[in-house]
């Protein structure tokens, strides 16, 4: 089976356990057209969310370290994600 088929597979089998509870929801997704897009603005968001998650995660000295620009978090991540190792 592709991805494609199995994913198709797996949102029929959410559609239909929603159908199960409320039709109209699967209604008002059916009218709908403009799903690229939609989903494009919704993978988006989950970015932002993963930045602003770690950015919750610093303490306040190192948030005002990075809003100061003494730390260049976009670096450092790049640093790790490139493997050049540690500060």
């Amino acid at each position: 089976m592709s991805a494609a088929t199995e994913m198709q597979e797996n949102i029929c089998a959410r559609l239909c356990g929603m159908a199960r509870t409320d039709i109209s929801r699967v209604r008002l997704i059916a009218a709908g057209e403009d799903f690229g897009a939609m989903a494009e603005t919704e993978l988006a968001r989950r970015r932002v969310l993963v930045r602003v998650q770690f950015i919750q995660s610093l303490t306040d000295t190192e948030l005002a370290a990075v809003a100061l620009g003494d730390i260049d978090l976009a670096s450092l991540a790049r640093r790790v994600w490139f493997g050049l190792g540690s500060t």
